[in-house]
């Protein structure tokens, strides 16, 4: 996927036991691949949630270079969803964005993600109030291990940001590569 004017891919309406990998992203002007819709919380009566994603192995380059404020992984209300093995290097604001409705309107039916050995460098770079790793909100069951985060930008030095009503997440042997020294890190 390369040279798009808009994200290079969109898992929206009920999408379930599939898999993004071995794929090239580079030079996209919106996101890399999304998972479900900010809009698909608790009130949603759509198509379905969507279930069992896998995105691994893939490398992700120059992605939201114009669209900035989209990551180059982005799960929102989904089940079951697997970020592993990526490589992703310099992207305007986060590499992987887990979650959305601040603690709210939280459905029953999310969670249960895994984000391992993924390496994330060089990110929030232009805009801040992002990390490498960013969750936001309930993640029932997560498990975030085994990463490798280099560079994290210039947004309070760290590599992990657990924003507002983020909990359940279980997190270890993550490791943080170039973290500015000012004792205001994330993770």
């Amino acid at each position: 996927f390369a040279n798009l004017g808009s994200s290079a891919m969109y898992l929206t309406e009920g999408v379930t036991n599939s898999k993004v990998v071995n794929c090239d992203f580079h030079d996209i002007s919106g996101g890399g691949v999304s998972v479900s819709n900010f809009t698909h919380n608790s009130n949603y009566s759509g198509g379905g949630r969507c279930k069992n994603i896998e995105i691994g192995n893939n490398v992700f380059r120059r992605i939201a270079q114009e669209f900035m404020n989209l990551p180059a992984v982005a799960v929102y209300y989904a089940d079951s969803v697997n970020v592993h093995h990526n490589d992703i290097k310099y992207l305007p604001y986060s590499g992987i964005s887990i979650g959305w409705g601040w603690g709210y309107y939280e459905p029953d039916d999310t969670g249960n993600h895994t984000v391992s050995y993924n390496k994330i460098e060089e990110v929030c770079k232009v805009l801040d109030d992002g990390a490498q790793i960013y969750t936001l909100g309930d993640q029932q069951n997560m498990h975030l291990n085994d990463n490798y985060l280099i560079d994290p930008g210039n947004y309070r030095r760290g590599g992990v940001y657990f924003d507002e009503g983020t909990g359940y997440i279980s997190m270890t042997d993550n490791v943080v590569q170039k973290a500015k020294d000012s004792g205001d890190f994330w993770l």
